[in-house]
């Protein structure tokens, strides 16, 4: 078992490595961040270690109009008008296994030649993608996954995507922590309940840490979802920008 030092160590390492840190952050910056009292105030931290404070929400220039209260409207939208905000050097999120989209990753890749640069993580694909089958060449799409399916192994393999080296119970504090906020965030999830929320299925991982920092969230419904119940397994619609249709597909099976 590693002491709290070495997990300090390792952590700041692998966040170095993967361009996890700021412009105005350093490793050593990152190592007095984990030894910072986390229970004080953010603005105390960041006093402490000389860090900005994370970006607010506010006015997205793809979004109509401002965002009061940091409520969000879930609009429904189509796929191809969500995957029209999609700019180059954009960051998106597809989340993991179930949750990636199918629908928005279709309507994305038929925008592969207006494109350069679009940086996407995921974990586990179940199926093939469809940003990757329409850049075989990587000139458009990097794709960054947390952990290889057989599909993702053999383009990783062929230098078409990118493996990247995680603590998978770490996974989740990059995310609030170290990781710019996503510009976009799209995963599956059921349609929403009584209660207005959107169920994460069988995909409760980091998902939540994501969309508590994404600028736009999206969400791509699909039926076939099983609904699961657990703490903190669903994504209110308050915190929803976009709402689009689900393919229809059956589910993927391992």
């Amino acid at each position: 078992m590693i002491n709290k030092q070495q997990r300090i160590e390792r952590l700041a390492t692998m966040a170095q490595h993967h361009q996890f840190l700021r412009d105005d952050q350093s490793v050593e910056t990152l190592k007095l961040t984990q030894r910072a009292d986390l229970g004080a105030p953010i603005g105390a931290r960041v006093a402490i270690v000389g860090l900005r404070e994370p970006r607010r929400r506010g006015i997205h220039p793809r979004v109509n109009g401002p965002r009061t209260g940091g409520t969000k409207s879930a609009r429904r939208i189509s796929p191809e008008d969500a995957a029209a905000l999609v700019r180059s050097g954009d960051w998106l999120d597809y989340g993991a296994v179930l949750a990636q989209p199918d629908s928005f990753d279709h309507a994305l890749a038929q925008r592969a030649d207006e494109l350069r640069n679009v940086n996407i993580r995921g974990c586990l694909s179940l199926r093939p993608r469809a940003v990757l089958e329409a850049d075989r060449g990587r000139e458009h799409f990097n794709f960054f996954n947390w952990h290889l399916g057989g599909y993702d192994r053999k383009l990783s393999d062929a230098g078409r995507q990118n493996y990247i080296p995680c603590n998978l119970g770490e996974i989740p504090d990059y995310y609030r922590r170290f990781i710019d906020p996503t510009e976009i965030m799209v995963i599956k999830t059921c349609p929403v309940d009584g209660n207005g929320f959107f169920n994460l299925s069988a995909a409760n991982l980091w998902h939540g840490a994501i969309a508590s920092r994404a600028k736009i969230v999206i969400v791509e419904i699909d039926p076939a979802l099983p609904y699961v119940h657990g703490i903190e397994n669903g994504l209110h619609s308050s915190q929803v920008d976009y709402v689009i249709d689900g393919s229809g597909q059956p589910l993927p099976e391992l």
